[in-house]
């Protein structure tokens, strides 16, 4: 990700704000895994990892 994406990134946060901070997080997940070419199962299986813990 670059400064550019990083910042548009930044732009759109206030516009979120009244998502909960769960909600959010998500997002920007979402958002990270959209624009870097993440395949989204990898990320849920991690995220189940951490969950189970």
């Amino acid at each position: 990700m670059n400064k550019n994406e990083f910042k548009s990134l930044k732009v759109l946060e206030p516009k979120v704000k009244f998502y909960n901070q769960d909600a959010l997080i998500k997002i920007s997940a979402a958002w990270l895994i959209e624009n870097s070419g993440l395949k989204g199962f990898n990320f849920i299986k991690q995220e189940s990892q951490i969950d189970t813990r």
